[in-house]
Parts: structure tokens; C-alpha cells; sequence
């Protein structure tokens, strides 16, 4: 889900309008759009909510990250140790990519890698499926 909004981010140039991080200019919530366009049918057409949605996603997914990292070092089963560990950091470089991005007014090098990196994300996650049967 959040390659197909980073993808809307990309497409929309929705990561120039907001160039602020952790805040989005001075407030959390883009202050050029309304909450009511957030649960709107047409969501997809306003770059900033594109780009709120795709921070917050990220907030989420590391906080996902944390709970399932929590409890796979909290289990005497030590199988999985590796591959959260690897994951986690490339999650890491992934957000820390998409913070140099936003702040550097989306240079193409931090763009690109943050790319590239979602992909290699992917590909991460789909060996360590094959290999672990999950």
C-alpha cells in the first residue's frame, strides 16, 4: 500500500509542497487543505493529503515494525532475529531517505535511492518469505 501512494507522491510531485519534517509547513495537518478532503472520494487528487498520507503510513508501518521487533526478540525461537534485524534496517534507511528528500526540496539523489530502496524493501521481504515459508 505505501509503494502505491509513494508512487502518487512521485507522480503528483506532492513531495515539493511540503519541504518542513516532522511537520508539514507549521502543522501537522497540510494547512492548505481542509480534514474533510481527507475523507473525501477525490483524496487522490490533492498532493498535500498524497503526501500526508504517505508520512503517516510511514509513521504506521514503523510503528508495526516495533511491535512485531518487540515480540520476535521476546520469543525463545531466535529464527526470525536475522531477518527483523535486516528489515529494519533498510525501514530505517527508508525513512531516513524520505526525511533527506523532503528537506533537501526532493533532490533526484535522495528521491532516487528513496526509490530504489522501497524496491529493494520488496525484494527483501519476498526472499525472506520464500526462504522462511511465511
Amino acid at each position: 500500500m505505501q509503494l502505491i501512494i509513494g508512487a502518487f507522491v512521485s507522480g503528483m510531485d506532492a513531495g515539493k509542497v511540503y519541504n518542513t519534517w516532522p511537520l508539514m509547513g507549521t502543522t501537522y495537518f497540510p494547512d492548505d487543505s481542509k480534514f474533510i478532503e481527507f475523507l473525501n472520494i477525490n483524496v487522490f487528487d490533492n498532493p498535500s493529503i498524497v503526501q500526508f498520507i504517505h508520512r503517516n503510513l510511514a509513521y504506521l508501518i514503523v510503528g508495526i515494525y516495533i511491535y512485531i521487533l518487540f515480540f520476535t526478540f521476546k520469543d525463545q525461537n531466535k529464527i526470525f532475529r536475522k531477518p527483523i534485524i535486516i528489515i529494519g534496517v533498510s525501514l530505517f534507511l527508508q525513512v531516513v531517505l524520505g526525511i533527506f528528500t523532503i528537506l533537501s526540496g526532493v533532490k533526484i539523489f535522495y528521491a532516487s535511492l528513496h526509490q530504489i530502496n522501497s524496491i529493494l524493501i520488496i525484494l527483501i521481504n519476498s526472499i525472506f518469505s520464500l526462504y522462511y515459508k511465511i
